[in-house]
């Protein structure tokens, strides 16, 4: 031992009372125990840069092509836009609709069995009574005459040719202030998930002093528009044109989540200049990992510092685990083969039936498990197979779904957690009975301006084909926080 130091350490004086071979075993288990704690540092270390390592290509593209102004829009290209969109009706032709019906008379159903409901997958017998309602009862041809009520179009963007909804306000509107506003579908999903909500806002809005100019695009490879000519991020050519109405003027961005919830919010984050507001009605994004781990430890401890809905979203914490591990096995597939589970989706009606209903009744309540018809003979029926009969007729399940793995790799991945606010004022609807959302408290981690969070007393994932009201309602609302904000902002300005 040195006693020329002006300090004693620790092993100054382990080494000063032990006997010296217990001190050479206590140096050896030391040494053993830094080798080990250096090891399992490095481990952890190169087991997050394999599964969420920074997609440095992608992030410099993405930056490429959102971190533009205005004016880097060539007015050529817009020019090129407008000219070429054209009037669209939807007009299935018969030989398809008699193929699928020639299907759903030779789909092979399991064998039932005693009490099992939904709790295996779909329920047999009810499957049975489903197929022969869409062969027999289901009328495509009513559903295409309502979808054809509102003006559609199709138009060049990029390469692809993309579909979508343009339903502007009526002509005794017209001394009211005009809002563009931007709807999107979710996966699976299409624009006709918003035929019910659509004519709400289209009133519910005037005794505010404005109205909508709605304009409800099918996403690339989705519906009626033409799926995308290569894989990755090419949803980053077709979201900016999206995001300007044709006098330039911003707009405000309504959306159902899964597979356009990550460019919505790149949109917002590479390019708040041309979006005015954003309303989401689920989150399925990473927050800020340790700030949100202290405010949940805080939670689980005192409830009371959250709604109770709000509450519930996450605890108790076992069973949503177990709810998310048994219920989300189809995210898994699509994530990583897309292509594989298309096979069986565009093969075979009754298997693209299954999927979407199935993510209905559950997404809906988790609670109809219980239920033998899983709640899916309700008024929403119709609804429901108009999307899969939209789905079926333009074999698109393959390329939302290759949209879909895209967006979940970039969000696990978090390629664009690179340090960029996201500034634009935001609105959220909670829905109790959504798979998977944020509290508040998480969602002021991720987004700089929360306008509004609004808890809804009932509804799930499909929101707006359960409770068009309600959505609609939340919409017009937070619109009008942000418009007499502004209105607010400029008049100080003067």
């Amino acid at each position: 031992m040195q006693l020329n130091r002006t300090h004693l350490t620790f092993d100054d004086f382990i080494e000063y009372f032990l006997p010296s071979s217990i001190f050479r075993v206590y140096r050896g288990i030391k040494k053993v125990y830094k080798a080990s704690k250096l090891f399992v540092n490095v481990f952890i270390i190169n087991l997050f840069m394999i599964f969420y390592r920074k997609n440095n290509k992608a992030i410099d593209l993405y930056r490429k092509v959102w971190r533009k102004r205005n004016s880097d829009i060539e007015s050529k290209d817009i020019d090129k836009d407008l000219s070429s969109i054209r009037p669209f009706k939807i007009s299935v032709p018969d030989s398809v609709l008699d193929d699928l019906k020639s299907r759903l008379g030779r789909a092979r159903l399991n064998t039932p069995s005693r009490n099992d409901n939904f709790y295996n997958g779909f329920n047999p017998e009810h499957l049975r009574k489903l197929k022969d309602y869409w062969k027999t009862k289901f009328d495509w041809r009513k559903h295409e005459q309502e979808l054809n009520k509102y003006p559609q179009y199709k138009t060049k963007i990029g390469d692809i040719d993309v579909h979508f909804l343009h339903f502007k306000a009526s002509q005794h509107d017209s001394k009211l202030k005009m809002i563009p506003l931007l709807l999107i579908h979710n996966w699976p999903g299409s624009f006709a998930d918003f035929q019910k909500v659509i004519p709400i806002l289209q009133t519910s809005c005037v005794e505010h002093g404005f109205v909508f100019e709605i304009v409800c695009p099918s996403i690339p490879g989705c519906g009626f528009s033409e799926a995308p000519h290569q894989s990755g991020i090419v949803f980053t050519q077709t979201c900016p044109r999206f995001s300007t109405s044709s006098d330039g003027s911003m707009v405000y961005r309504i959306l159902r989540p899964w597979l356009w919830l990550q460019p919505v919010f790149l949109m917002a984050r590479y390019h708040p200049y041309r979006v005015k507001g954003m309303h989401v009605n689920m989150c399925f994004a990473l927050p800020n990992l340790f700030d949100s781990f202290i405010k949940t430890l805080v939670v689980s401890i005192c409830p009371i510092f959250i709604n109770k809905a709000e509450y519930n979203i996450i605890f108790p914490l076992k069973k949503k685990i177990r709810m998310l591990l048994q219920e989300t096995g189809f995210l898994h597939m699509q994530c990583t083969k897309p292509d594989t589970f298309g096979y069986a989706m565009t093969d075979s009606p009754t298997a693209l039936a299954i999927h979407v209903l199935e993510r209905f009744h559950f997404k809906k309540n988790s609670d109809h498990l219980e239920l033998q018809d899983g709640d899916l003979t309700g008024k929403f029926l119709d609804d429901l197979l108009t999307l899969v009969t939209i789905l079926w007729t333009s074999n698109d399940f393959t390329n939302g779904a290759r949209f879909f793995k895209q967006c979940i790799s970039d969000v696990l991945q978090r390629t664009h957690e690179n340090g960029i606010p996201l500034i634009v004022p935001s609105g959220v609807a909670f829905f109790p009975d959504e798979i998977f959302m944020l509290p508040k408290y998480m969602m002021e981690s991720m987004v700089e301006d929360l306008v509004s969070y609004t808890v809804m007393p009932r509804g799930g994932h499909f929101s707006a084909i359960e409770e068009p009201q309600l959505l609609a309602k939340d919409i017009c609302k937070f619109v009008q926080l942000v418009e007499n904000r502004s209105a607010l902002k400029i008049k100080s300005l003067r």
